[in-house]
């Protein structure tokens, strides 16, 4: 029997960029589709006042717009979280509004892997997006270290309708992967990339009891970046686990630099 994927409380990472409201908006729809409370956080990274407290920074920074200096200190950093904050705040509260489905924003100072982490073991998913074809260090050890299932959108969130792919090495990650896919996107068909000891007939007849039409590929390629750009171009959504051999070592860089898809790392 398909194993179930419960989410009661989804945690939204938020950071000030552009891509910012379309992220929210993907994971609040998400929200919605899966009955699941939504919280939204941003991390003030505590890094950036050390580096003004050692002495690392200039106290002058010459403005790329005007041309001209104006002072860089600790003061005008609170200044500019506050702003940031206070921005994505507003945006929050507007997509909410919008989407008609409650959400605020908390803040926190720290490291930000380490806060995001933290604040993951109250929830059930954590939801973090990532900007075009960059792949940070903060990213990778917030997918690599969370406590719970991490959703890793990109900077331009497809159609939740598009295809889903399924990477799995064994029958408990398939399980659990089939029931994410049945109760997280609207699409009905889904291509199975199976370890080659799995029983791909077994696999077809276990996507069909969760309502789903599957397609098996080859064996999962042991090449990250070699899985990506052989992902369709109509992907969505890929599963897989948050440590399945593909993704070790360098393979989380590599598959997310050409991956163009929301991919969910399941714990």
């Amino acid at each position: 029997m398909t194993s179930k994927f419960i989410v009661r409380r989804m945690l939204i990472a938020l950071e000030p960029s552009p891509s910012a409201p379309a992220a929210l908006g993907s994971a609040l729809r998400l929200a919605a589709r899966l009955q699941a409370e939504a919280d939204s956080l941003f991390v003030e990274d505590a890094r950036l006042f050390a580096l003004f407290h050692d002495g690392d920074l200039p106290t002058t920074h010459v403005s790329a717009l005007t041309g001209r200096p104006h002072v860089v200190d600790a003061a005008a950093m609170e200044a500019g979280l506050r702003a940031q904050g206070a921005q994505l705040a507003h945006a929050v509260n507007q997509m909410a509004t919008t989407q008609r489905y409650a959400c605020v924003l908390r803040t926190l100072r720290g490291p930000v892997a380490k806060t995001l982490i933290a604040e993951a073991a109250s929830a059930d998913l954590l939801v973090v997006s990532r900007r075009a074809r960059h792949v940070g260090a903060v990213l990778a050890a917030t997918a690599r270290g969370a406590p719970v299932s991490v959703l890793v959108l990109p900077s331009d969130p497809g159609p939740a309708q598009g295809r889903i792919v399924i990477a799995a090495s064994d029958g408990a990650t398939l399980s659990r992967a089939l029931a994410a896919a049945a109760g997280m996107a609207e699409a009905r068909t889904v291509d199975l990339w199976l370890d080659q000891r799995m029983d791909a007939d077994a696999a077809v007849a276990e996507a069909r009891t969760a309502g789903l039409t599957a397609r098996v590929h080859p064996s999962i390629p042991a090449d990250a970046a070699d899985f990506a750009a052989r992902l369709p171009a109509d992907t969505s959504l890929v599963i897989l686990a948050a440590d399945a051999p593909v993704l070790a070592g360098d393979g989380f860089r590599a598959f997310f630099e050409i991956a163009q898809t929301a991919a969910l790392l399941l714990r």
